[in-house]
């Protein structure tokens, strides 16, 4: 289950982080300052918590080993 809808500033950041221009012009103080430009919007820090809430609910290793005894067919 995809949950990108619940965090719309991370795609916005990411769609942001495009607007680099040409990658060859990418460096890495140019991808510092889009990557923190992303995480200063307040948005983004309170998308941010809603999902660490959201995952400290859950119980990923159980889930984890479903997942792969469902593709191993046990």
């Amino acid at each position: 289950m995809s949950y990108y809808g619940d965090f719309p500033p991370v795609v916005t950041g990411s769609r942001s982080l495009g607007r680099l221009g040409n990658r060859l012009a990418l460096t890495a103080e140019r991808l510092a300052d889009a990557l923190d430009r992303v995480v200063r919007q307040g948005d983004y820090a309170k998308a941010a918590a809603r999902g660490a809430e959201h995952m400290a609910g859950e119980d990923g290793a159980a889930r984890t080993a479903e997942a792969v005894e469902r593709l191993i067919g046990g």
